[in-house]
């Protein structure tokens, strides 16, 4: 490059890196490149570049994060905002609430706080899913779901169960469909709202 005054700035001499391939990498035969060994998220730690199969999210999936597409496990210490889609081939972690968003899991989905589906979200496991309530959303689930509080106006199909464990285990609108049993404390509601069972 070249200061303000037009003199030649020389470039410094590069330097040689040493690669350090850490967990589930390996060094590649000409020892130019790290290679991972499974699916994952690449991690710098210590100067050694892991490959971890589980990719975290410290916040929200929102506007910053995008959708995410991952090879794995996903676990998300936020919430997942509307319009947001999460697939994963391991499992769905998420320790807040879910708007009206696309679950996709290969293995179970667990939501700590619940999800809001506003008519549109869509949650879909290749095992169990587990939320604190379900509201206007679509639920298919390859094994069983359990539903701490309620579940209200949703359409709900699992090849084994349906449980409502809470204290108050409602479930109120929509139709859902077991193949095993559904399990809850109060079924339907005093407005008479449409409520089905198969």
């Amino acid at each position: 490059g070249r200061t303000v005054t037009n003199k030649v700035l020389e470039a410094k001499p590069g330097m040689d890196v040493e690669l350090n391939p850490g967990k589930n990498t390996e060094l590649s035969p000409d020892g130019m490149s790290v290679i991972a060994t499974i699916n994952g998220q690449v991690v710098l730690s210590n100067d050694k570049i892991n490959v971890e199969p589980i990719y975290e999210i410290k916040g929200d999936v929102d506007i910053h994060t995008g959708n995410i597409l991952f090879l794995g496990t996903v676990i998300v210490y936020g919430n997942v905002e509307d319009g947001f889609s999460i697939k994963a081939a391991g499992d769905i972690e998420i320790k807040g609430s879910v708007g009206k968003c696309l679950l996709d899991a290969e293995g179970d989905i667990s939501i700590k706080q619940g999800v809001m589906g506003k008519l549109g979200g869509s949650i879909k496991s290749g095992g169990n899913i587990a939320s604190k309530f379900l509201e206007q959303v679509k639920v298919v689930a390859e094994k069983s779901v359990f539903v701490q509080d309620g579940i209200m106006h949703c359409d709900v199909d699992a090849t084994e169960k349906v449980i409502c464990f809470g204290k108050r285990a409602t479930i109120v609108g929509g139709r859902i469909r077991a193949g095993e049993i559904v399990n809850t404390k109060t079924l339907g509601s005093v407005s008479f709202t449409d409520t089905i069972v198969e």
